[in-house]
This record gives structure tokens, C-alpha cells and sequence, in this order.
């Protein structure tokens, strides 16, 4: 009898078109997932902030010469002065929250103590804007959160 000649199976059918037809489906998908899919929120990190742990590192000083220890010891005073002088008991330098120059004022956050006349004691966040020369420091806003 005579041996029928194998016959060539068209490339569509061979055993190695299902896995390069699949890769190439895969990476359409990906490529069309990042084109279209959501972007990422830039990450913008402040340069002039400074917290806690840095409280006075980052800038030492306002384009007029305000120092930090001079806009938080102004910002202390200013605290003690509308809450009560004899209740208020103010850590700027011991309980800073955060700092950072704005225009050519200092923004200071720290936290105190107000003790009522009955001697119950409150916990109390200060928030200032201070400008102004080094020798005439001008609160411009104190905000006391109880």
C-alpha cells in the first residue's frame, strides 16, 4: 500500500499559536489598563513645615528676622493673655505640634494646659500667626481649641 504523506497542519492549528495568541491578549489588556486606567495623585510635600520632632530645624527664621522661640514665646503669651494668666500653662518648646513660615509670619501650633478656678485641668491646642520684627513680635491670630 502506499503511505498517505503526512499533511502540514495549517499554523492556526499547531500546539504553539493558544500560548503566544494568550500572551499577546495579555499584554493588550495590561497596555490598555494603564492608559486608561486611574492616574496617581502627585504627592506634594510642603518645604517649610517643620513637627514636632523638627520643630525648629527646617527655617530658623522669617525675611524680617522673627525667630522661632520669638513667635512661640509671642504666641504664648498671646494664649495666656485671652485665656486666663493665672490658668493658662503654655509648653511651646516642650509640646510643639507643628511650625512653618508662611509669607513672612510663623504659623506655631503647640499644646497647653488651662486648669479651671475649681483646679480641673483642660487640654488645649494654640494656633498663631506671628510677624513682625524680632524686637516688636505682633500676633496677628491666636485660635485656642479646647
Amino acid at each position: 500500500m502506499a503511505q498517505n504523506p503526512q499533511q502540514l497542519k495549517p499554523w492556526y492549528r499547531t500546539w504553539w499559536t493558544v500560548p503566544v495568541f494568550g500572551a499577546v491578549v495579555l499584554v493588550v489588556i495590561v497596555a490598555l489598563a494603564q492608559a486608561f486606567g486611574p492616574k496617581p495623585e502627585p504627592v506634594v510635600r510642603p518645604t517649610a513645615t517643620s513637627t514636632a520632632s523638627d520643630s525648629a530645624t527646617a527655617l530658623t527664621e522669617t525675611a524680617s528676622g522673627l525667630t522661632y522661640s520669638e513667635a512661640t514665646t509671642a504666641c504664648n503669651d498671646a494664649a495666656q493673655a485671652e485665656v486666663d494668666p493665672d490658668t493658662w500653662n503654655g509648653s511651646p518648646k516642650l509640646d510643639p505640634l507643628e511650625s512653618r513660615i508662611v509669607g513672612d509670619a510663623w504659623y506655631v501650633k503647640f499644646g497647653g494646659t488651662v486648669t479651671s478656678a475649681a483646679g480641673a485641668e483642660v487640654e488645649s491646642i494654640v494656633e498663631c500667626t506671628v510677624g513682625g520684627a524680632p524686637d516688636a513680635a505682633v500676633v496677628k491670630k491666636v485660635k485656642i481649641e479646647r
